[in-house]
């Protein structure tokens, strides 16, 4: 389910980016961030908090922007933006409501009007006064709809309570149990995943090949000492190269992520990880040149660094097109380029 995976990827991004909060900003009452927030008066305007537990208790006459780990909400805005890890909306009062996060919880809560909700396992025992919308793993219903319900999930159960006066509209592959004393319209709709083909991939391919050429020609002009380093290099020093890149792109990511635990360390693997992608970039940038030297020879005349990199950028892509061991082969080239650049660099 190619869909629901790119789902589960926009939430976890959500979740990332509302990590706990240690410092402490507040401008005023309309912004706030801290590691525990707690609303306990209405507040006239709209707000925008982010922390690791957030409870809203009183009105917000405006739009929420909610962002943390866990959060409760007990007084709804007009209209409530909601990302985090736990959520539960439990508020009388809301106009359209839209959520982001793992576990979701629609309490005994009365949204006036639609739900969005994208998120693992979402619960729905409160009242929607229209249409919920809903992308999930795992879907519970247990409260009452008085609109449509569209839902992509794995798997949906609608409990004995559960009360739908519009159309349950879902994906024909995932698994419903229906347990409703309530009669409930359904009608379920294909998901059709067309495979690319290679002239489907063709523009994309050629955009992010005029992309790393341009990138690759202001290199050529602002580091043409890497390219001199690099003639050093002959063809049977790649395998080697190959095994250096490797372990490199393996054990930095690690280190990154253990140095990001300290305070005091915190920013050198902020900066370890900036450059660990850019390095991942040029890579291929770097191979490149190697492949057009080796082809066009190593003679003095031939040795067009812009030229070079052409001849190689052009191979490289046209692996791309290669079914079934593109894959492969452009993880051997980021491998090897990766590798040849540690090596110049320890020269």
């Amino acid at each position: 389910m190619k869909k629901f995976i790119s789902y589960l990827a926009v939430i976890m991004l959500l979740i990332i980016v509302a990590p706990q909060v240690e410092a402490k900003v507040k401008l005023n009452d309309y912004f706030k961030a801290d590691d525990n927030l707690v609303i306990n008066k209405d507040i006239d305007g709209s707000v925008f908090y982010m922390g690791n537990n957030i409870n809203v208790n009183s009105k917000i006459d405006g739009i929420a922007f909610l962002a943390g780990n866990s959060l409760s909400v007990k007084k709804a805005g007009d209209y409530s933006f909601l990302a985090g890890n736990n959520i539960t909306f439990n508020s009388e009062e809301g106009k359209d409501v839209f959520i982001a996060g793992n576990q979701i919880k629609i309490e005994e809560g009365n949204i006036k009007r639609d739900v969005y909700i994208a998120g693992a396992n979402v619960f729905i025992d409160g009242t929607i006064g229209r249409n919920a919308n809903i992308a999930a793993d795992v879907v519970n219903i247990n409260g009452s709809i008085n609109g449509d319900v569209n839902i992509y999930a794995t798997t949906i159960n609608i409990a004995k309570d559960a009360t739908i006066k519009g159309t349950l509209n879902y994906n024909e592959d995932a698994t419903l149990k229906n347990d409703s004393k309530e009669k409930i319209k359904t009608d379920t709709y294909h998901v059709e995943e067309k495979e690319q083909t290679i002239f489907d991939k063709l523009p994309g391919i050629f955009l992010s090949f005029l992309a790393s050429l341009l990138t690759a020609i202001v290199l050529s002009f602002i580091a043409k000492n890497v390219f001199t380093r690099l003639d050093k290099i002959e063809a049977k020093n790649l395998f080697g190269c190959c095994g250096i890149g490797f372990l490199a792109i393996i054990i930095v990511p690690i280190v990154s992520f253990i140095l990001l635990f300290s305070q005091i360390s915190m920013p050198i693997a902020l900066i370890l990880i900036a450059l660990y992608l850019i390095l991942l970039y040029i890579s291929k940038i770097i191979l490149a040149y190697l492949i057009g030297k080796f082809i066009l020879g190593n003679k003095k005349e031939n040795n067009h660094i812009q030229f070079n990199l052409l001849i190689g950028l052009t191979i490289i892509y046209l692996t791309k097109l290669i079914p079934v061991v593109n894959i492969a082969i452009s993880l051997l080239i980021t491998f090897t380029g990766f590798g040849l650049i540690l090596k110049i660099a320890k020269k």
